[in-house]
């Protein structure tokens, strides 16, 4: 049963459990009925016992205001997100349509497609991503495949799982963006964590041809994970050469989304090619040994979470724990509880030798960036900064540099801000140089030592989440926090997690945490006013009695905490030193919590 229902079926009054869904190792996604109209809803709950990090929440709730802005046929219907329970039993809900019928991946290990009907999920899919991609900002969902396309028992199309999803608006700290997919559907640049549109348009390209061949992605993919589609036996090809327009290394080369579901219509209308002859398709329904070997090294584990390295910022949010299941049920008559949903998310090893869409052309530097260089290497700022300036728009003459990139080690090591934040970008994405999270790791942390705020707000996260090396929570405080002085939101809630937490030998400080998280939920941060409530709920952070116990709760129950106006009502109705007892007060903060959803504050005013 919903741990923060007690033994009553009904969740915050208005969504009556009926079953299980599925289960992951931090939520539960039941089948409810909506009161009092009666209509079948999907209800995905984020348990606050069981999450690994205060990150989970923090990407449920952004999950929950995104789907509240969405309005399109082919996206589940919204009907709100909400907090309900108290202390351990606290947890996070999403209501949405619950939708009937299988997902593609079902449908492709039972039955074949044709090129035809291929394409007519192409045209869907590709009508969905132009609504989400054509929005001001951009919608980039991220994890595009076959589990994640249900077909509607009329037949249409739904896109599901947005919990990958980010807006794609990267202004100050909301640049940091993290890895987040799932291997084999994700697009060259995702995996360093720079997913726009044409990542999206990426995953269609894999989803398409995976249905093509009937066969895992890791069967079209080559010894260096690129696109194969050769491999996809009579295929035509006209139909061949749109999927590899759209599976193109360079995010440049490839189609938008309404140019794909205009392409997939006039296929579809044309007259058709025969395809050629292939030969037979080679490990279409299973990889190679090796294949399998490598395949099980990228998939990450329940426990484990990933950092994604991006130039100017690292985030410490991604979708890397067990994710409730999908808002769907497998049939019209039958609710079955599914296998705990494994993390749709890959890590990738350090490569042995450069992306392949990165390799060094075979150009001269031109005089200008060689005395840029050479400046640089000196430690004169103004170098490094003309340095960096052209890796971004003469990027084949920087990387043609004798011994790149020493110019920018060498002005990282004379304390250069710049060059050291330039210098973890080539080492993250191993331009014109092997790509190495090591490396990465301690240029941030020379970008920090050098006063860069980005810098220090990567470089803690790293150590966060232990990437580029064991993992140091203790450690971490130290970088994040000088993010946090400088106004890193972001790093501000990294660091009152780690108080509130105190795992990997960090000192557990929750008065500071809670100090934390109360001013963030003042400059309205959704996920902090939630940390704050949630760590009233367990009595964490609260001064022991008295009246400095009830000036805190009424502060709090104040910026709605439902935990809060309880305690307080509580503490009112019993009275404590300094704190005499008071019924018309109590009744005031148990009628406040009842107000802001709080079950328990509602109950104390029977």
């Amino acid at each position: 049963m919903c741990q923060a229902c007690g033994e009553d079926p009904r969740v915050a009054g208005t969504y009556r459990l009926e079953g299980e869904l599925g289960r992951g190792g931090t939520g539960v996604t039941w089948r409810a009925r909506r009161e009092p109209g009666g209509e079948p809803v999907c209800l995905k709950e984020l348990r606050w016992a069981s999450m690994e990090s205060l990150d989970d929440d923090r990407r449920f709730a952004r999950e929950g205001d995104l789907l509240a802005a969405l309005d399109h046929p082919a996206i589940p219907h919204h009907y709100g997100a909400f907090s309900w329970g108290e202390g351990r039993a606290h947890a996070r809900f999403i209501a949405q349509e619950l939708v009937v019928g299988d997902n593609l991946e079902v449908e492709r290990k039972t039955r074949g497609y044709t090129t035809d009907e291929v394409l007519q999920v192409g045209v869907e899919l590709a009508d969905v991503l132009t609504y989400l991609h054509e929005r001001h900002p951009p919608v980039v969902h991220r994890d595009l495949k076959p589990s994640n396309i249900m077909r509607r028992v009329d037949g249409r199309l739904v896109l599901i799982d947005f919990g990958a999803a980010r807006v794609d608006a990267l202004t100050g700290a909301s640049s940091q963006v993290s890895v987040a997919g799932t291997f084999g559907f994700m697009a060259p640049e995702q995996m360093r964590g720079q997913a726009g549109p044409a990542a999206d348009v990426y995953g269609l390209g894999m989803t398409l041809g995976v249905l093509s061949a009937g066969g895992p992605p890791e069967a079209l993919l080559d010894a260096n994970n690129r696109p194969e589609l050769d491999r996809i036996p009579r295929l035509r090809r006209d139909v061949r050469a749109l999927l590899g327009e759209l599976c193109a290394l360079d995010p440049a080369e490839r189609p938008t989304a309404r140019q794909v579901a205009q392409r997939c219509r006039s296929l579809l209308a044309g007259p058709h090619e025969v395809a050629p002859r292939s030969p037979p398709p080679r490990a279409l329904t299973d990889a190679s040994p090796a294949r399998r070997g490598l395949v099980a090294g990228l998939v990450i584990g329940a426990a484990l979470a990933i950092i994604a390295l991006v130039f100017g910022g690292i985030a410490f949010l991604s979708a890397t724990f067990d994710k409730p299941p999908a808002t769907v049920a497998s049939s019209a008559e039958v609710v079955t509880a599914s296998a705990p949903v494994a993390p749709s998310v890959a890590v990738l090893p350090e490569p042995a030798e450069a992306s392949p869409s990165l390799v060094v052309p075979d150009v001269a530097a031109a005089p200008g960036i060689a005395a840029l260089a050479s400046d640089c290497a000196e430690g004169k700022a103004d170098g490094c900064a003309g340095l960096v300036e052209a890796l971004g728009d003469q990027r084949a003459e920087v990387l043609a540099l004798p011994g790149w990139p020493r110019p920018l080690e060498a002005g990282c090591g004379h304390g250069v801000g710049a060059a050291c934040l330039a210098l973890a970008r080539v080492r993250s994405q191993g331009l014109g140089v092997e790509a190495s999270r090591i490396q990465t790791r301690a240029a941030f942390g020379q970008a920090c030592e050098a006063g860069v705020v980005e810098g220090c707000g990567s470089y803690g996260h790293m150590l966060l989440k232990g990437d580029g090396g064991p993992a140091d929570w203790k450690a971490a405080r130290v970088p994040l926090a000088k993010a946090c002085d400088q106004g890193d939101d972001e790093s501000c809630l990294s660091v009152g997690a780690i108080d509130a937490e105190g795992k990997n030998g960090a000192k557990v400080d929750r008065a500071n945490a809670m100090s934390i998280f109360e001013g963030l939920c003042r400059k309205g941060l959704t996920v902090a006013c939630e940390n704050v409530d949630a760590m009233v709920g367990n009595d964490w952070g609260l001064p022991p009695s008295g009246l400095a116990r009830r000036d805190a709760l009424e502060r709090l129950c104040a910026m709605k905490s439902g935990a809060a106006c309880v305690r307080l009502g509580d503490l009112y109705r019993r009275g404590t030193t300094g704190v005499p007892k008071d019924a018309a007060r109590a009744g005031a903060a148990f009628t406040k919590g009842c107000d802001v959803g709080s079950k328990v504050a509602c109950e104390r005013l029977r």
